[in-house]
């Protein structure tokens, strides 16, 4: 036991050093620090900011700044803007937010040690494990910086070190061996093992929704444990079976999810003036923060006739209908364009086709739509060919203008018909801000529509509006409506609000649709997911001269590809003698001892088969994903890897060196002992040689 402790001391001490070593270089703003550290000055100002990233791993890096006297004034506005004044005085107490992350970026060595000890039972498994961590370029570029990573490393492997443990506890892993039948389940202890692994899974997602593969990853270890436990008939009782599913429920499902909920809940909380992030947001959402143009605004509650209103795209990116006085390139048409931002160009006027003595417009109705800055009716229009006009950039699509009212020579095409997509309880009358609409041309049969493309420079890049009758499109047809306060006239008023549970909802829709949205910034070096187990090519953190790569040492990455296949062999191998009948026995090296060559083996695959499970489960989404693809999102996969190479390669030298004594008179021990040694120097020495990559 002294060992144990002396050894994970040790290697947390080791970890440390190479964490904090010259961690205050560069002196500047490193890549995605311009967003963490942003944030974090965000959160001390308690201004809204939208991100696709869950908050806990903000809160921790702002709490950090906080308790350091950080005020939130510096900008980190782009990579390589300095930390320091031109007079020396530092501007953001960015080598203790750094610091910060690095230590807690340090844990995730010795919570590994744990869980390879565990999974195992021999250190020297676990002390190979810690050395392809510690000595990873990779792992200490990731750590010592203002990131999120570090501290979604230390929660997943913190979640997967306490489910190791709870079934250490329950002694169905590693008590295996002896023939035990101990049982620790519900004991205080279990319980603290298993509560602490909804805890971490819980915080896990909560810095990232990478941490759902984690809780994936936990489930499956459950079900399969639990599925165990009903097969045992003669030893486990249906009641007792039922105690154990219940509590994984409450552990592994109802705390991850009070962890969860309670972040976002201290988030919003804590971000309640505006800061212009909430464009993504609805307008009830926006007028829940002070500050914002709805804030403790009251609207008519219905659309009333010959009202001027603004239409806002009810999904995706939120834009308002928007038009202004420029004409598309080479024709006489005004354009209509989506706009993300509150501008009086947002305003048309509503005026009803027919049935004109009703004050409410509601469903059914044909309508006028005039650009209340330039008094130009909304359109489509057809060329010198009598032809409908296409859009731009969508050429399936028809275009949409805005045109002189007296110069329309094609009937209806100004004029739409109001289409609701729910009733409300009967109510077919339109209603501000919750009524979801759709504008048909009444002349093309088209519906008003909120393209995915952006228009060309002569359009300032704003958003394309189109008319569409494709099927496929007609969930961006849809429009929310906002009325102005100085059209009453006895229509009843509104206050947009939102309570948690809304803003909760609608935080994480727009969390999802822009997260698979995300693009590289111009000039900015991607990568696919197949590059990362190989090391194709490193994420460049630093400018080019200080030469700061976010890239494995290469050792420990192509030795992690390597036992894969050498798992996969030994895998096959042993299937194939077992099905042609041959028993694998314990080696005989003595009298008194017999190394059990069979059970290390089967503890060995076992543990093994999780560890590839764990990396596939945490690395093969990524192919599947659209968004935008970097080096550090293999890091989580990449600490199982890590964990696998550390315990097979611990077999296979521990299996050498016990049938190397079987026929030679040697020392097992030293054997073992120096074949480790042999990998962790070569290790060391292959870090040392490429250590420039995480230093500079």
């Amino acid at each position: 036991m002294m060992l144990h402790i002396f050894l994970l001391a040790s290697i947390a001490f080791v970890t440390i050093c190479t964490r904090l070593y010259r961690i205050e270089f560069p002196d500047y703003v490193t890549w995605d620090e311009t967003h963490f550290g942003k944030m974090a000055g965000l959160y001390i100002n308690r201004t809204f900011f939208f991100d696709v990233h869950p908050p806990l791993g903000k809160m921790i890096i702002a709490f950090t700044g906080y308790l350091s006297g950080y005020k939130g004034v510096f900008p980190f506005t782009n990579p390589g803007d300095p930390y320091y004044s031109d007079d020396g005085n530092i501007l953001a107490p960015y080598i203790t937010m750094r610091v910060t992350c690095a230590i807690i970026g340090c844990l995730v060595v010795p919570v590994c040690f744990m869980i390879s000890t565990s999974l195992c039972g021999r250190i020297s498994a676990a002390l190979l494990t810690s050395i392809f961590l510690v000595f990873d370029t990779g792992m200490i570029t990731i750590s010592q910086y203002i990131l999120l990573d570090p501290i979604l490393l230390f929660f997943i492997s913190c979640s997967v070190c306490c489910a190791v443990k709870m079934n250490e506890c329950q002694g169905r892993l590693a008590l295996i061996s002896k023939g035990q039948t101990i049982d620790g389940s519900f004991s205080p202890t279990w319980w603290l093992w298993l509560v602490s692994t909804g805890v971490s899974l819980g915080c896990a997602i909560s810095v990232k929704l990478v941490g759902c593969f984690t809780m994936m990853f936990i489930g499956m270890w459950t079900v399969v444990d639990l599925w165990n436990l009903l097969g045992e008939v003669e030893l486990v009782s249906m009641l007792y079976f039922t105690k154990h599913l219940l509590a994984r429920v409450v552990g592994l499902i109802i705390t991850p999810t009070i962890i969860y909920i309670s972040v976002f809940y201290l988030h919003l909380d804590i971000l309640h003036y505006t800061g212009g992030a909430e464009i993504f947001f609805s307008t009830s959402f926006q007028a829940t923060l002070e500050g914002s143009a709805m804030y403790n605004t009251s609207i008519p509650a219905y659309v009333s006739a010959n009202s001027t209103v603004a239409l806002r795209a009810l999904d995706y990116e939120k834009e308002f209908l928007h038009s202004h006085a420029y004409n598309y390139p080479d024709v006489t048409l005004q354009q209509v364009t989506g706009y993300a931002y509150r501008d009086q160009n947002n305003w048309w006027k509503i005026t009803r086709v027919n049935n004109t003595n009703e004050p409410y417009i509601r469903d059914g109705d044909i309508v006028h739509l005039t650009h209340a800055a330039t008094m130009k009716r909304l359109t489509i229009s057809k060329s010198s060919y009598n032809t409908w006009m296409t859009a731009f950039v969508s050429k399936q699509h028809l275009m949409m203008s805005a045109f002189e009212p007296t110069n329309q020579n094609t009937p209806g095409a100004d004029q739409w018909k109001v289409e609701l997509k729910d009733k409300n309880n009967g109510d077919d009358k339109v209603c501000a801000l919750d009524c979801g609409l759709k504008l048909i041309n009444v002349a093309g049969g088209c519906c008003v529509h909120l393209s995915e493309y952006e228009l060309p420079e002569w359009a300032a890049k704003q958003r394309e509006v189109t008319c569409t009758t494709d099927k496929k499109s007609l969930d961006r047809c849809l429009f929310s409506v906002e009325t102005r306060t100085d059209n009453v006239n006895g229509v009843p008023l509104t206050t947009p609000s939102m309570n948690f549970i809304g803003k909760f909802i609608e935080s994480h829709k727009v969390m999802l649709f822009m997260n698979n949205k995300i693009k590289p910034v111009r000039g900015e070096r991607t990568s696919k997911a197949w590059y990362w187990p190989i090391s194709y090519e490193g994420q460049m953190f630093s400018k080019n001269e200080d030469k700061i790569m976010l890239i494995g040492t290469p050792l420990v990455w192509h030795l992690n590809l390597i036992m894969f296949v050498v798992f996969g062999c030994l895998y096959f191998i042993t299937y194939v003698l077992e099905k042609r009948g041959y028993v694998i026995q314990g080696v005989n090296t003595d009298k008194v001892d017999s190394y059990n060559l069979k059970h290390t083996m089967d503890v060995t695959y076992q543990t093994c088969t999780w560890c590839l499970l764990g990396w596939f489960i945490h690395y093969a989404p990524f192919f599947l994903m659209k968004r935008v693809l970097y080096l550090h999102h293999y890091f989580p996969a990449h600490i199982f890897a890590c964990l696998l190479s550390g315990i097979l390669l611990d077999f296979l030298f521990h299996t050498f060196s016990q049938l190397l004594s079987q026929h030679y008179t040697v020392n097992k021990g030293l054997i073992h002992t120096s074949l480790s040694m042999l990998i962790g120097a070569l290790v060391v020495q292959n870090f040392y040689l490429h250590q420039e990559n995480c230093y500079g």
